[in-house]
């Protein structure tokens, strides 16, 4: 027995050593069974310890075990191993692995812990890193003493209460780390280097020093595969420790031999320790369990017990799970570039759309656009941009160019997904894809030269002794008339309806109301009947309006009785007129009126009050305009005919009512600034109309504000100046050379005379294909009227290519210098009236004075001989000629006095007096008269070669004598004659 004790105390003090010595090399089974040549294989579960190198050569996720039995054959103890190990992989990050390893018998147990680390660098070589806790303990609890006679007296004591433990504690810890390196230049070959314990600690339990500590091993070795079955390998290990005064140097060899389908292995190795031999068993199915098994046979003086080592270890080896695949495709077919037929210098916008047909999200990926050009090669087109948004799986992203073409040519464009631009035209990018040929689509454009050309005319300036300019304004009368029991709207109507219906289409919150009317003397005194007539006639020319524009159905509405009497008298009874005038009474009776408002300002009348005789304003009165602000802007700026209406009004007792009406309505347009804003003062001045309204009094004074749309049916059409009393001899005629080059050929060209405004004044060539050279011109317009010697003109060129590009170009200014005489005559609409009234027709035509008063002070500041204005006031034919002739000067009196109103507020003059002067400084006069119906509104304008003059106030039909019920502002303006005009220098300007 105590033979067995001794040789079993011997044996594990042996094992402990060299266990403590070789720690790194002890697990394996198939290692082992190569005699511990695998440092250059190192491509299972056991990689981390004898090479974590190896641990990034090898893609499966392993899981591997293994037990020992120790020596078998050796009695009163059980020396065993235990390993277990766990690595995985990181695309991109490297391999890692956790391993724990234990020996252990009755009395003593050494745990290893270790975590590795093994990256890849490139396709060829790794490196590898061990981090170790190392741990050994003798097991107090399983220390048992039986004391012996005789244990006293040879000094034999219970081992559990050794003082040496006592003292230095019963376990001990340290760390140390392992380095290695790995490098397969090809398939077959691989070299591995493996340093351990490169720290060396000491894990003695009294910190003996350099006896204690754990040797460095350097192990280095090479395996190369035969014929893909068999591998030979062959290590040399480097231990730092002194045996018999030398370190420790020792070789290993090893083989391996696959059989056909690599399921089973047979092995053996040696080295001067021991021999071994084992075999494998591995599954290769989808859960992939290898088995290994060594038998060690000793042969160092342990063989002599007769000990032998048994190792069995399993791997279970898990593929990793499939990646997601990544697919970003950019293809041709998605591509677009606008425009496709580009000029030079022209953006053209680039589009590209980027799908991701693969299984992952992409948070960030490159887009390329190049180009090749015949000098340069290959050239980016723009910057490479990073999209840094995340396109999930069957998602689209849309990305876009701007790219201005320098030269003409046809151009291919490329553009590609997952490309830096590094290497175009060929792809470099970032992201692994299951399909690279996707990645890249390509669009095409041509870019053509600018279609080029001039025009200049011989003559920039045509001088003429003399000439009369005249221009009238055509009323709008927005009442239609019908004959007896008619409701067909007359073609006469058509063309005022048609500029009603532009403007309603220009003003969305702008509404009219139509009102039919019928004459029982004309039409039939049954009401039923009657009723019916009135609102077929406002339907009539509901559906005449919204002819051309369906799209202003709704703003137009028919009012229907009993809101108003369908019956009531315009122009009276007939039996209140003269036998002759009675049949021209009840055509204007058989009528629809129209009347508009604003879409939510129907009901808004604010009102201000103010003491008696004063125009003094409370400001505070006013701050109910602020909650409306916005409201007031966006109207007024939706609207170009909205206006914003401000009336005066007095009471019968106030002193001096016109001066003190209109004061009231001034004084709270000069307080808007401060209550709406000063910017909307600026924007909208020519819209803010104010009236001083004395047609009526009120019970006490006051002023109302409103947001009217009476603009739009009562503002008159201004003409165009007509010029007479001028020659011209045939020999003036001007010829406009031209100059073009359209390379893509002509699809369309106008030449043309237009104003400073670019309004056409007449068109002198159109056509397509060739370009003439030249055109004569007379300075007129087609219908023969003289270019206005106020204003400039230019002749213009307009081509259009057959590619649609467009070019213009125009002349240096053209004018008319007249060297003797110049007389402008002009005619304004100030007022129209209701039948035998001086009321006005509208509050906007009231209040228009202004406008009036703007032009009046423009042509009085003109350089100019004299200016006479005359305030005319004019009646229609029926009634009595001495009623007329007062009512037509009381009308014209009284517009009078409202422009003096006006233009002492405009000029910031303080009185009567001083607008006089000023009148006389500038050679102007102000005068009124009536003139009862001896002066039908007339038109002069050039027609087909003539001057013609057209009375549209025909008192034969309702609407003439309408018009004809007017007050009207006459300038009489004459002008000295100018120098010969110099030729002014102005380069061609063009545009696209």
């Amino acid at each position: 027995m105590y033979k067995y004790s001794v040789i079993l105390i011997s044996l594990l003090s042996m094992v402990l050593f060299v266990w403590a010595l070789n720690v790194e090399d002890e697990y394996g089974a198939r290692a082992l069974g190569m005699g511990r040549t695998f440092v250059a294989v190192a491509d299972d579960g056991y990689s981390a310890l004898w090479n974590p190198a190896g641990m990034d050569f090898f893609r499966e996720r392993t899981l591997t075990a293994m037990f020992s039995r120790l020596y078998w054959g050796v009695d009163n103890d059980a020396i065993g191993q235990g390993f277990l190990s766990y690595i995985h992989h990181w695309d991109g990050i490297g391999s890692a692995g956790i391993t724990v390893t234990q020996l252990f018998s009755n009395i003593w147990w050494e745990t290893r812990a270790v975590f590795s680390y093994g990256k890849r660098i490139g396709g060829k070589f790794s490196v590898g890193m061990n981090m170790k806790l190392l741990r050994n303990e003798v097991v107090k609890s399983n220390i048992t003493y039986t004391e012996q006679p005789g244990d006293v007296e040879h000094g034999i004591s219970n081992p559990a209460e050794d003082p040496f433990f006592a003292a230095n504690g019963w376990n001990k810890i340290g760390f140390t780390g392992d380095v290695g390196a790995m490098y397969k230049p090809n398939r077959k070959l691989t070299i591995g280097l493996m340093a351990a314990n490169l720290t060396q600690p000491d894990m003695s339990f009294a910190g003996i020093g350099a006896e204690g500590k754990e040797p460095l091993s350097i192990r280095v070795g090479a395996s190369y595969w035969i014929k893909d079955n068999i591998l030979p390998v062959f290590d040399i290990r480097y231990l730092n420790d002194e045996v018999n005064g030398k370190n420790i140097i020792r070789p290993h060899i090893g083989v391996e031999y696959w059989f056909a389908g690599k399921n089973i292995a047979v092995r053996s190795g040696f080295n001067p320790e021991e021999y071994a031999f084992g075999f494998t068993y591995r599954s290769r199915k989808s859960l992939d369990l290898q088995v290994d098994y060594a038998f060690i046979y000793p042969l160092s003086d342990v063989r002599q017990t007769g000990a032998t080592s048994h190792k069995l270890s399993a791997t279970l080896r898990f593929l990793p799970p499939p990646k997601p695949l990544f697919d970003l495709a950019l293809r041709t077919t998605n591509m677009s570039a606008y425009p496709q037929n580009a000029i030079i210098g022209e953006p053209i916008n680039i589009k590209a759309v980027v799908e991701n047909l693969g299984e992952r999200d992409v948070d960030e990926y490159k887009v390329s656009l190049y180009y090749e050009d015949p000098e340069q090669g290959w050239v980016l087109a723009a910057p490479v941009k990073t999209v840094k948004e995340k396109l999930e799986p069957g998602a689209k992203k849309e990305i876009e160019w701007s790219w201005t073409a320098g030269q003409k040519g046809h151009y291919q464009f490329f553009a590609a997904v997952d490309d830096d631009g590094i290497a175009i035209p060929n792809l470099h990018g970032s992201i692994s894809e299951i399909d690279e040929d996707n990645n890249k689509g390509f669009v095409e454009f041509t870019v053509f030269p600018l279609p080029e050309g001039t025009v200049s005319p011989v003559e920039n300036s045509l001088e003429i002794s003399q000439v009369t300019l005249i221009r009238e304004e055509e009323p709008i009368v927005p009442v239609i008339f019908f004959d007896p029991m008619e409701h067909r709207v007359d073609d006469r109507f058509q063309h005022m309806l048609s500029v009603i219906s532009e403007r309603l289409r220009k003003n969305p919150d702008i509404h009219i109301n139509l009102y039919g009317y019928y004459n029982p003397e004309s039409d039939g005194d049954i009401y039923e009947f009657g009723e019916k007539l009135a609102l077929n006639r406002a339907k009539a020319v509901r559906s005449v309006l919204f002819h051309s524009f369906p799209d202003i159905r709704d703003q137009i509405h028919i009012v229907a009785p009993p809101a108003y009497d369908p019956a009531h008298y315009r122009s009276g009874k007939s039996e209140d007129h003269l036998p002759e005038d009675r049949a021209r009474a009840e055509a204007e009776n058989r009528r629809v009126e129209m009347r508009t408002y604003v879409e939510g300002f129907q009901d808004w009348e604010p009102t201000m009050f103010f003491n008696k005789n004063s125009a003094e304003i409370d400001v505070n009165a006013l701050q109910t305009l602020k909650s409306e602000a916005q409201r007031i802007r966006q109207v007024m700026e939706r609207n170009p005919e909205v206006i914003f209406l401000i009336e005066g009004l007095v009471s019968a007792d106030e002193k001096n009512p016109v001066k003190l009406a209109f004061d009231r309505a001034y004084n709270i347009k000069k307080a808007l600034g401060d209550i709406l804003g000063e910017d909307f003062v600026k924007q909208f001045s020519r819209r803010i109309f104010i009236r001083g309204n004395t047609n009526r009094y009120v019970d006490r004074g006051k002023a109302r504000i409103g947001i009217s749309g009476e603009s739009l049916i009562f503002r008159p059409m201004e003409g165009k100046w007509a010029a007479k009393d001028f020659e011209l001899q045939q020999d003036q005629t001007n010829f406009v050379k031209i100059t073009s080059h359209v390379e893509a050929g002509v699809d369309s060209y106008t030449v043309k005379i237009v104003d400073e405004n670019g309004n056409t004044f007449r068109v002198l060539a159109q056509g397509s294909g060739n370009i003439p050279s030249g055109v004569p011109w007379d300075w007129r317009d087609e219908n023969g009227n003289l270019i206005n010697p106020r204003d400039k003109y230019y002749v213009q060129m307009d081509i259009k290519d057959r590619l649609g590009q467009r070019f213009t170009t125009r002349s240096e200014p053209i004018s008319v210098n007249v060297t003797k005489r110049q007389q402008e005559i002009e005619t304004l609409i100030i007022v129209q009236f209701v039948f035998d009234e001086p009321t006005s027709e509208s509050k906007f035509l009231e209040s228009r004075v202004e406008y009036i008063a703007r032009k009046f002070i423009e042509k009085a500041l003109e350089p100019k001989k004299k200016l006479i204005a005359e305030v005319g006031g004019h009646t229609d034919v029926i009634g009595m000629d001495f009623r007329n002739r007062e009512l037509s000067i009381s009308r014209a009196k009284k517009e009078y006095e409202n422009l003096r109103q006006y233009l002492i507020y405009l000029l910031g003059l303080g009185s009567e007096a001083e607008l006089d002067k000023w009148l006389t400084q500038h050679k102007t006069t102000l005068t009124y008269k009536g003139f009862a119906d001896s002066k039908p509104y007339i038109i002069t304008k050039w027609q087909e070669g003539e001057l013609v003059r057209k009375k549209i106030g025909e008192n034969t039909l309702p609407e003439g004598r309408t018009i004809n019920r007017r007050v009207v502002i006459e300038f009489y303006m004459e002008k000295e004659g100018q120098k010969k005009a110099t030729r002014e220098e102005v380069p061609p300007q063009s545009r696209r």
